[in-house]
């Protein structure tokens, strides 16, 4: 009997416990520094709403539609969902080049990392901080998973929709954000 349960330790330590949604994260959530050539930035985020992010790059502001997001009609879950774009916010966003999606000039839909690990490595000319970027996150997908965003079922043909698909399917089962008081 002791020998089972020794077992069943060893396998808990050696695979550890995760949910679903810490493993569906894991997977797609960062993005490592060897990983940077399929993003597009930095573009520096001026402002955030629950679906969309104001970006500005060399000069000219555009309008980041969040790939596969709609925003719930409930105020406290987009409140959140905004709160968590919040910290890109004086922070850098890159855009997954094979999700881009442009829409004219000045709009764009597109799947957006931000820095997730950084190092400082000095300043410019100008003495503004310089950073090396060694992994980016998904704030996209931790909406999903926790029901702060629906899903855009009729935007399909970008990278990643079968995880968002899989990440509001876990939030829908765990009853998350949105899906803790409306029925799917």
């Amino acid at each position: 009997m002791c020998k089972q349960y020794a077992t069943l330790l060893v396998i808990v330590l050696l695979c550890g416990c995760t949910s679903p949604i810490e493993k569906l994260t894991d997977k797609y959530y960062v993005l490592n520094e060897e990983d940077e050539n399929k993003l597009d930035g930095p573009y520096k985020v001026k402002d955030v709403s629950p679906n969309t992010i104001l970006v500005e790059k060399d000069k000219k502001e555009i309008k980041i539609i969040l790939r596969g997001c709609i925003p719930t009609n409930d105020p406290k879950i987009n409140s959140e969902a905004e709160s968590g774009l919040g910290s890109l916010i004086d922070n850098d966003a890159y855009l997954l080049r094979d999700s881009v999606v442009w829409l004219n000039s000045k709009e764009a839909k597109a799947i957006v990392y931000k820095p997730a690990n950084r190092v400082w490595i000095g300043h410019d000319e100008n003495g503004k901080d310089i950073f090396r970027n060694l992994s980016y996150r998904l704030p996209q997908l931790i909406r999903f998973t926790y029901g702060q965003s629906l899903l855009d079922h009729s935007d399909t043909d970008y990278p990643l929709y079968e995880v968002f698909k899989e990440a509001e399917k876990l939030a829908k089962e765990n009853k998350k954000g949105y899906w803790a008081t409306h029925p799917e």
